[in-house]
């Protein structure tokens, strides 16, 4: 398996598609342990003076150092805005991403580890416009704020268990407030027939990868319970109107 995963990123000149094409043709579609909830470890950090890229690039060489894991550098970044509604129990982030205009419906749930707060949340995707728009329109939705998220991120694969992590550095602004923050989160795994992924293999995985980062004295990270919508709200209350929001997203 080591061997076929260094191949993979070899081959793939570390783009994303080509590897995970590359994967799934040697060791069949990729296994999701639970499709609709995400597991994520972020780290607080302080790197105002350095660009995203070299923050990212820190972050790859650590992990490639390491007898775990390979990164897969496929340096993709992205810069949009997102605008957060919600009903009170439940996050939804309306953003346009390679294109396209997408919704992300959250409902998160904090699990305190001994190190790291583990966010074990449920999340939805919504890619219909018009099924957007209609779900936005209720009345019990209402508008809270938006931000500007910018992000590179690459893929961390272990090379023992097959399990896939992606590796998130972003920079969010609200009003002129901003947030650095790292990511972690569960992607998929190998479909090994010898190797069962757990729950506990995954936020065992999600915790060694923050720990071998968070000794890092330049990157400096330090453990997060922030996200990004309280981050949000918190530095930027909504000046527009629910319609006036609608209006700028949809005509």
């Amino acid at each position: 398996m080591r061997d076929e995963i260094k191949r993979a990123v070899a081959q793939s000149g570390n783009d994303s598609k080509l590897f995970f094409n590359y994967l799934e043709n040697h060791f069949g579609k990729l296994q999701k342990f639970d499709a609709e909830t995400e597991y994520e470890i972020k780290l607080d950090g302080v790197y105002k003076k350095h660009h995203l890229h070299d923050i990212n690039e820190t972050i790859e060489d650590l992990i490639d150092d390491s007898k775990q894991w390979i990164a897969l550098r496929c340096d993709i970044t992205t810069d949009y805005t997102v605008n957060f509604f919600t009903d009170e129990a439940i996050e939804y982030s309306v953003f346009v991403y390679e294109n396209s205009l997408m919704m992300k419906i959250k409902k998160h749930n904090m699990v305190r580890l001994k190190k790291y707060t583990l966010f074990k949340s449920s999340e939805k995707f919504e890619y219909n416009k018009e099924q957007i728009y209609q779900i936005l329109q209720s009345t019990s939705i209402q508008y809270m704020a938006s931000m500007r998220k910018q992000r590179e991120k690459c893929f961390v694969i272990n090379k023992k268990n097959g399990i896939i992590t992606a590796s998130a550095i972003t920079h969010c602004t609200a009003q002129d407030v901003v947030q650095e923050q790292y990511e972690i989160e569960y992607y998929a795994h190998l479909n090994i027939p010898y190797i069962q992924v757990t729950e506990e293999m995954i936020i065992y995985e999600l915790s060694n990868i923050s720990d071998t980062l968070a000794c890092d004295d330049f990157l400096g990270f330090k453990p997060s319970k922030q996200t990004k919508f309280d981050f949000t709200i918190a530095n930027n209350k909504g000046t527009k109107t629910k319609a006036q929001i609608l209006n700028d997203i949809f005509f």
